[in-house]
């Protein structure tokens, strides 16, 4: 689990390979992310990104979007996969 800095949210990681964002005033689950495994570990880059990491051996980035004023059906943020890297296998190095 990880907080962001200014103390408003938190990221919590689950071996049923989901991270959940989560208001840490309101305890209202804000945005999930399901995942290809299980997330090992997690934490926050800034207030609206993070980083995960897998039990793949890889590293996915994420960025945490507020709802546009344009699009009314979105009320919630949602977390949008950014880029990941995989681990270098032995064979490769």
């Amino acid at each position: 689990m990880a907080v962001t800095r200014d103390g408003k949210r938190a990221v919590s990681a689950s071996p049923a390979k989901t991270l959940k964002v989560w208001g840490v005033k309101s305890g209202v689950l804000l945005a999930t992310f399901s995942c290809a495994a299980q997330v090992e570990c997690c934490a926050f880059i800034n207030d609206c990104k993070l980083i995960a990491g897998y039990d793949l051996g890889q590293v996915h980035f994420l960025e945490l979007v507020e709802p546009s004023s344009t699009c009314r059906a979105e009320k919630r943020p949602t977390l949008r996969y950014q880029h990941g890297h995989a681990r270098q296998s032995e064979e490769e190095t």
